[in-house]
């Protein structure tokens, strides 16, 4: 199995539950909100658009989004991906098919540097 991480450049990992963690930054984030997505092209900038409005009004800088792409047919990597590009607390992993909510979970986690963890549902439903 493969996948994706977008954060400067591409990382393949042959498996989500086996995913190597990138490297330690410099300095320990204080957040890291985790979010499996599959098929959410539809509401995953307005997921982005809420959850980061929360982290603000919550006082928190040092913070990361990390976006699961769980093998989706339509276009939720390419919204993933813009939003990488675009802000650098965003971090995109995808995943080369679907495995289910629980493989991009793991692999989410995996590559979650923050202190605090916060596993959310991108739907905007749970």
């Amino acid at each position: 199995m493969g996948a994706t991480m977008l954060r400067k450049m591409p990382v393949e990992t042959a498996d989500p539950s086996a995913a190597a963690p990138r490297p330690a930054p410099a300095r320990k984030l204080a957040l890291s909100v985790v979010a499996p997505c599959f098929n959410e092209e539809a509401g995953i900038v307005e997921f982005y658009r809420r959850v980061s409005a929360s982290v603000h009004d919550a006082g928190i800088s040092d913070y990361e989004f990390v976006l699961i792409d769980d093998g989706s047919t339509d276009a939720t990597w390419d919204r993933i991906a813009q939003m990488a590009a675009s802000d650098p607390h965003v971090v995109g992993i995808k995943l080369s098919r679907n495995y289910g909510h629980q493989a991009a979970l793991t692999a989410g986690l995996a590559h979650a540097t923050g202190d605090l963890v916060f596993i959310l549902d991108a739907d905007l439903q749970d």
